[in-house]
């Protein structure tokens, strides 16, 4: 009920015309997008920013990407959308650390309209190895974050493309006819249930590596970390190794790629 009502209020909000301020304002709503106790408060304030159409307010919209709320998260990146005063890098950082479904794809949305550099870079001519994500094998709430790290362990490499989540069969085999040069991939993570021995957190991810779209198994590899200190179950502590060891994953599967014929 919670998370409706959240949801509910800001499509409320979103809906409002807010004319743009003074200078004063824009310097009110900084400083309540920072400071207020109400989520409420604050996410009318990242709104407001959004529409100022003052590049002040694009660093606190950055940082509040970060804020214990996630309507404020979505108020925030809605913001730097319609802001267009830059961002889109703080967006894709903000990325693997975002585990909340509905902020990704405000995440998403904003990094697309804002026409900064995709999180998901898309097939072209120069693209060599296509890359389908399969969700992974373990809590749901990872599935977001867990691609968004894949995909980040991919960006620096101009070859790699990844298909959309969601793509069928069908779409798979009709686009990559036009790339007949093009490798695709399907990849399955699976996470192991985190270890804590001895003061220790250690995850494992297993990743099994398919054609695509036909799906024959060509492979597999796992890779694990782990993290000292840890006491006790600490979920904030998952969720970080979790991220690293996906992006890690993705690395590794690049070096192996090109020698794979699916």
């Amino acid at each position: 009920m919670t998370r409706c009502l959240a949801v509910a209020f800001l499509l409320l909000f979103s809906n409002v015309a807010v004319a743009q301020g003074s200078s004063a304002d824009i310097e009110k709503n900084i400083q309540l997008l920072k400071q207020s106790d109400d989520f409420r408060v604050r996410t009318q304030a990242a709104l407001s920013l959004g529409a100022s159409a003052d590049g002040r307010a694009t660093a606190p919209l950055c940082s509040a990407l970060s804020d214990g709320n996630r309507t404020v998260r979505i108020a925030s990146a809605t913001g730097l959308s319609r802001l267009r005063k830059g961002g889109s890098e703080c967006l894709a950082q903000r990325l693997p650390l975002e585990t909340d479904s509905a902020v990704l794809s405000a995440l998403h949305r904003a990094i697309d309209r804002l026409g900064g550099v995709s999180a998901e870079p898309m097939i072209g001519p120069a693209t060599r190895i296509f890359v389908a994500i399969d969700k992974i094998a373990g809590p749901a709430r990872l599935n977001g974050p867990v691609r968004a790290a894949l995909v980040k362990g991919a960006l620096s490499r101009s070859d790699v493309a990844f298909a959309p989540a969601g793509q069928t069969i069908e779409e798979a085999t009709a686009l990559l006819k036009k790339f007949p040069s093009t490798k695709a991939f399907l990849l399955s993570p699976r996470l192991s249930k985190p270890v804590y021995e001895g003061g220790m957190l250690q995850v494992k991810i297993s990743v099994a590596i398919l054609s695509y779209p036909g799906k024959s198994l060509l492979g597999s590899f796992s890779k694990s970390a782990g993290m000292s200190g840890i006491s006790g179950t600490n979920e904030d502590a998952e969720n970080e190794l979790v991220l690293m060891v996906a992006e890690e994953s993705m690395k590794q599967f690049l070096t192996i790629a090109s020698s794979l014929d699916p």
